[in-house]
């Protein structure tokens, strides 16, 4: 078959169809404009700490799948079956066959369930609204990364264009000098200003080069792959904003959100632990049959238990929830309320 001219021509175009198709998706790649919008989603696509974010929410939702339960305890069910021989002088041994089943359910008592509710809801909402907060700084990361790397384009165009114009400059001074009209301090002064030119757009293109690794290792991208960037440095019109809209946008903030949810979990989880002190109470129903087959017995029983608080109350719990508390007051407030509130 590989000898075959027709096959080999057929296999050489689709060969060099998949070249251009894939150098023309680098060129592509390369040449687009990348906008502020394109940087955004491409961050959002690759970075670690939205992903991280993403996966706390998935468990915090099974936290609170877990407790929308109708009880907080599984019921348990036991059985077991029983053979007696029973010595009887008569006939020989009386074979007996028994058996017992059971259900049993623990019951909370002191609103354990509705703590763990709330506790699971608010720590669900805190964390969404953590996931919001850390998508909004990395879209701002990626606009300061991205304005700077235009501002610096812009920079080095500019000192580009001055140091082509800096050597007319140069020439004039020269001719002048040569002809008697300038000194040669000014012929001088000319070559400086061109060296410090050459030295400015020196610094401006390494600079550039700095901007455009940082915003490529945020975008999870190699540096020589990132596109040149496309923007505008001004805005269109005046800002639509104010001091006070800026301290009202800063104060709704979802970071504020998620340590004032957090604080109420936490309270949640102490009411849970302070709930726990009271015993749960185990209700059991068992059915059953025992004695011998003429005179068998049928049995149905409901027994409730109740365990006796007296050794052990939670303590180490309601420390720990006490504690879990007080920090979240202690993120989520300024110092100068905690003291008031104490107070």
């Amino acid at each position: 078959m590989l000898s075959n001219p027709a096959w080999l021509h057929r296999l050489t175009c689709i060969v060099a169809a998949l070249v251009l198709l894939v150098a023309a998706q680098g060129i592509f790649a390369i040449e687009l404009p990348l906008t502020v919008e394109q940087a955004w989603q491409i961050a959002e696509d690759a970075n670690p700490t939205l992903k991280a974010a993403q996966a706390s929410l998935a468990a915090a939702q099974g936290q609170v799948t877990d407790s929308r339960g109708l009880l907080w305890n599984n019921p348990h069910v036991s059985a077991n079956g029983l053979r007696r021989m029973v010595p009887n002088p008569s006939v020989g041994d009386d074979t007996q066959r028994e058996w017992r089943a059971q259900v049993s359910q623990q019951i909370e008592i002191a609103g354990q369930q509705g703590y763990r509710r709330a506790a699971a809801k608010q720590d669900l909402a805190a964390i969404q609204e953590s996931a919001e907060e850390a998508w909004w700084l990395v879209r701002a990361e990626v606009e300061k990364r991205f304005v700077r790397v235009l501002s610096l384009q812009a920079r080095v165009a500019m000192e580009q264009e001055l140091v082509t114009l800096i050597p007319e400059n140069v020439s004039i001074a020269k001719t002048r000098f040569v002809a008697g009209e300038d000194k040669k301090l000014d012929h001088n002064l000319a070559e400086v200003e061109l060296g410090r030119a050459i030295n400015k757009l020196e610094v401006a293109r390494e600079q550039l080069l700095r901007a455009r690794a940082e915003i490529a290792a945020m975008l999870q991208l190699q540096a020589k792959a990132l596109p040149e960037v496309e923007g505008s440095l001004f805005a269109n019109g005046p800002s639509p904003y104010s001091l006070e809209h800026l301290f009202a946008l800063a104060s709704n903030r979802p970071r504020l959100r998620a340590f004032d949810l957090r604080e109420q979990a936490a309270r949640s989880r102490l009411g849970l632990e302070r709930a726990a002190v009271y015993p749960d109470v185990t209700v059991s129903l068992f059915a059953g049959r025992e004695g011998p087959v003429r005179g068998r017995e049928r049995i149905v029983a409901l027994s409730v238990s109740l365990p006796l608080p007296l050794l052990r109350r939670n303590a180490a719990g309601i420390r720990r929830g006490g504690t879990e508390l007080t920090h979240a007051q202690l993120k989520g407030r300024p110092p100068s309320a905690i003291h008031a509130q104490a107070s």
